[in-house]
């Protein structure tokens, strides 16, 4: 069993090296991700600091999220999170910006979005391929902020430091 678990782990380094790599992802020393890093969007769209961990394997954790850590930067978007930030199976869309500060962790299966995808007129959403009134708007989180299992935070939210979030 300890041979298999070695094995998945070197393969998902490697995955990981290509996905950072491909879309050319600033990051820091000492980043640590167990399990496979999902990067969807515009490559040069995210910047990680130092000494970042991401817990990225479906049930690693005992909050048993079948989820894996995954970005979705689209159009304009920008994702920065700051040194010592702790993530698992966190999920984060933008289409504008999120900064995450210093020393924060997230639970499992929390969500970030800066947008409501869809417009929120339902005659607009009728017409997908037209639908480009969606709202954006920036999301900021502090430092020292803890964030709860299953939390969804969505656009316009500041979340000021030492904060703690739960659902």
């Amino acid at each position: 069993m300890r041979i298999i678990s070695k094995v998945k782990q070197y393969y998902y380094s490697f995955m990981n090296r290509r996905v950072l790599q491909k879309n050319k992802i600033i990051y820091g020393e000492n980043l640590t991700i167990t399990g496979r890093l999902r990067y969807e969007g515009v490559p040069q769209r995210l910047r990680l600091g130092k000494d970042i961990t991401m817990h990225s394997m479906p049930y690693e954790i005992p909050i048993g999220y079948p989820t894996v850590c995954s970005f979705w930067i689209m159009e304009d978007g920008q994702v920065e999170i700051g040194d010592g930030c702790g993530l698992s199976n966190t999920t984060i869309c933008c289409m504008k910006k999120i900064t995450i500060g210093k020393h924060c962790l997230f639970g499992g299966g929390v969500k970030i979005y800066d947008t409501d995808f869809h417009s929120l007129n339902w005659e607009k959403r009728r017409d997908i391929a037209g639908d480009n009134d969606r709202k954006t708007k920036e999301v900021i989180i502090e430092d020292d902020v803890f964030v709860g299992s299953g939390s969804i935070i969505l656009k316009g939210t500041k979340i000021g430091e030492r904060a703690v979030i739960g659902c």
